[in-house]
């Protein structure tokens, strides 16, 4: 439907004589319409005269009745194209009087109302006027569309003709409703004592006589927010009921009780009717709430998940940052290796030079009188700073060499001795472990094992499985959850983090990982670095489960990136794939009793790292706390960096060794 406003009709008059100027002589067969305007010198008016100026039909003329009484504005003597005549009374005209005047006044062979708050749309005459003239009826209306105060359609009056309907109610506005003068001949009025609701009235006289012809379709608007007639907004209620009451006393006997009946029937159908539209109206509303309300819970899950992609886009950006600085590292780094390796091959010549020559002074020292005279004196200080091992060790190699020299077989080395392998691995001790006298001293449990040589594990290990993980940079989560879905065991995840924002992304990321059985992410406090977490906060969970895997999001700032690819380095060798993490598995089964599987040291670490460093009084403590004798000198292996996989009793020591964060 249309929207209307004030210039809706702005210049159409003019427009419309223009429009005419070379319109033909109007054919002696066209019917003259007269329209009759009941004006109280409104502003309006002007609105209604250009809906009638822009009418198609070309026979018409318009009478405009001055019911306001007095001086009325001048309007002319044209209408657009049409002629134009102002009737004047002899004073305030009723709204009757003033319809009566402009029929009696009129010149048409057909007549219409046109009240001066409402208006026609072009082609509403030309539409009613070939209905009359082309048929048997007197008497034909049309769709008259209702709209408010800000030109919104309210309602829309087209129905059809129903003389039980009229007898009750009114459905046909005034300006809907093309009728012949002859009814005007005949003595049709409106009545004089009625303040409103005349046209009803006269409707019901015309009925009387004749049925009306529908003609579907809106032609014409009625403004509700205009005026006080029966379907104005500002309508009085006790004033309709009283004129009402004095058209009913008229009518009441000119029908009989069967069609009073019928005309109550059809009124009982039709508030049945809406009744139940109502009806259905109310289960719509209901239906749409419940889907308004679902609709509600879907968003806030959408909600959700666009946080979720939203954190994970933030972790991807982070991400192709990182990686574009390590990609930029790399070049950087290719670079100087590539300088670096002439560098090397030059110095190596020079190295090997000097390691010869530094060999020939060694040997030579060696079997120097003075070496061996002062032997003894070296193995009893040694003895005297408690360096027993290392005093037994210079006196196994003299007897080794001893021993060759006599024809004694050495003991064999034992299977899973040092390789060239790219992973070390630690035994449990279960039982002391003997060794033979001339076999060379080893004051760790580690051994090198080549993993290319390893079968991977076949089905699945007896026991359950965690993995913790210490995230404290929300930028390799998305790295980690592409290591861990290699797992091809199924596991439970201990997460530890720094904040609720990066436990959030955690388990968005983490909870589709294929074989994850369990997630518990955990804020922890920034102690202890990636080890008290795993300890202190989850080793009540992690105690119980027979394999363990221990990562963390190492960055290791405080080397200026001397050690950039560390970290991949690491979770490539305990994760990188599932035939790895299957090899690992073999050795943890295995019966050798390895207790601890961990990577070869990363290529750039210094050698220094496989010493104490300044850790050296806090790690004899610890050797003493938990009972270990052979306390490590010197350089020694473990897992540099901390990640690692092991057997639930290679852990069992610190578990059960009440650890705290204070």
């Amino acid at each position: 439907m249309m929207q209307l406003n004030k210039n809706s009709f702005s210049g159409a008059r003019e427009a419309a004589v223009d429009g005419h100027q070379e319109r033909d002589l109007v054919p002696e067969h066209l019917p003259l319409v007269s329209v009759i305007v009941r004006s109280m010198d409104r502003t309006m008016l002007q609105d209604a005269l250009d809906s009638i100026a822009l009418q198609t039909h070309a026979n018409v003329e318009v009478v405009v009745v001055n019911a306001k009484g007095g001086i009325h504005a001048d309007l002319g003597d044209t209408c657009g194209p049409f002629a134009l005549r102002l009737i004047q009374g002899s004073g305030p005209l009723s709204r009757s009087g003033a319809a009566n005047l402009g029929m009696e006044s009129a010149s048409g062979q057909y007549l219409i109302f046109l009240d001066d708050d409402d208006f026609f749309l072009a082609d509403h005459l030309k539409k009613l006027t070939d209905a009359l003239a082309n048929g048997a009826a007197r008497v034909c209306y049309t769709g008259v569309q209702l709209v408010g105060r800000e030109g919104q359609t309210t309602f829309v009056l087209d129905e059809p003709w129903d003389a039980e309907r009229l007898r009750g109610a009114n459905f046909l506005p005034i300006h809907a409703v093309l009728f012949e003068r002859s009814f005007v001949d005949q003595g049709c009025r409106f009545r004089d004592d009625l303040e409103c609701l005349e046209d009803w009235e006269f409707w019901l006289q015309l009925a009387a006589q004749t049925p009306f012809l529908h003609v579907p379709t809106v032609s014409a608007v009625y403004r509700t927010g205009l005026g006080t007639s029966g379907l104005s907004a500002e309508a009085d209620a006790e004033k309709h009921i009283a004129n009402r009451a004095r058209i009913f006393e008229t009518w009441l006997p000119r029908f009989t009780a069967h069609e009073w009946v019928r005309s109550m029937h059809w009124f009982e159908n039709a508030r049945s009717h809406y009744y139940q539209m109502a009806l259905d109206r109310y289960h719509e509303n209901n239906q749409l709430e419940i889907r308004l309300l679902a609709s509600d819970a879907v968003a806030a899950e959408l909600k959700l998940q666009l946080e979720a992609a939203e954190a994970h886009a933030v972790t991807m950006r982070a991400s192709m940052d990182r990686l574009n600085r390590q990609r930029s590292a790399a070049k950087d780094l290719a670079v100087r290796n590539a300088a670096q390796a002439d560098s090397n091959a030059a110095q190596a010549v020079r190295n090997a030079a000097h390691a010869e020559s530094l060999q020939r002074t060694i040997d030579e020292l060696v079997i120097s009188t003075s070496w061996r005279v002062t032997g003894l004196l070296r193995f009893v200080s040694r003895l005297a700073r408690g360096e027993h091992q290392q005093a037994m060790d210079s006196v196994r190699l003299r007897l080794r060499a001893v021993a060759i020299r006599l024809g004694v077989r050495e003991q064999p080395t034992p299977s899973g001795a040092a390789t060239s392998a790219p992973s070390l691995v630690t035994n449990l001790q279960s039982e002391p472990t003997t060794h033979h006298f001339l076999a060379p001293a080893d004051s760790t449990q580690s051994r090198l094992v080549d993993m290319a040589g390893v079968a991977p594990l076949e089905g699945s290990p007896s026991g359950r499985i965690a993995v913790h993980a210490h995230i404290f940079y929300a930028d390799v989560i998305p790295e980690f959850a592409d290591f861990l879905s290699h797992m091809p065991f199924a596991f439970d995840l201990f997460v530890s983090v720094p904040s609720e924002e990066v436990r959030k992304v955690c388990e968005t990321l983490f909870a589709p990982l294929p074989n994850l059985l369990r997630l518990k992410a955990v804020v922890v406090p920034n102690r202890g670095r990636d080890v008290a977490p795993m300890f202190c906060t989850f080793g009540e969970d992690l105690c119980h489960y027979d394999y363990l895997a221990h990562i963390h999001g190492k960055k290791s700032l405080y080397n200026d990136g001397a050690t950039i690819g560390w970290r991949e380095y690491l979770l490539q060798q305990l994760f990188g794939s599932t035939q790895q993490i299957q090899k690992i598995f073999t050795l943890l089964t295995c019966s050798d009793g390895i207790g601890l599987v961990y990577p070869q040291n990363y290529s750039k670490l210094p050698y220094c790292a496989n010493t104490w460093l300044s850790n050296r009084a806090s790690g004899h403590g610890w050797c003493q706390r938990l009972g270990i004798q052979d306390i490590p000198h010197g350089y020694f292996d473990y897992p540099a960096g901390s990640m690692f996989w092991a057997r639930q009793q290679a852990l069992a020591p610190l578990f059960n060794a009440g650890l705290t964060l204070e």
